[in-house]
């Protein structure tokens, strides 16, 4: 079995972005871009005022925050990065 094994700059693994410099630039937009069209896909249960903030909370981490922060555990980041992400947590709550 004399196959070729092709190089690749990056590809996806178990749903996440395997690069061969290790940066996590383009999971983290991917990530964050899930989160912000999930988010917008309840933000009528978020914003609702039959709806208690604990539950909107519950909801929040149980259905957005897992889109954003999927593979995280492998994640080397740069500043400029986390940033990016307590921002789009500030502009939600």
């Amino acid at each position: 079995m004399d196959e070729a094994i092709e190089k690749v700059n990056k590809f996806r693994y178990l749903g996440a972005y395997v690069t061969s410099k290790h940066e996590v630039t383009e999971e983290i937009k991917i990530g964050l871009e899930s989160g912000n069209e999930c988010f917008y896909s309840v933000q009528k249960l978020l914003t609702s005022r039959l709806i208690s903030r604990k539950l909107k909370l519950k909801i929040y981490r149980t259905v957005v925050l897992p889109l954003i922060i999927y593979g995280c555990k492998s994640w080397s980041t740069t500043s400029a990065e986390e940033r990016k992400l307590r921002l789009f947590e500030k502009k939600r709550f």
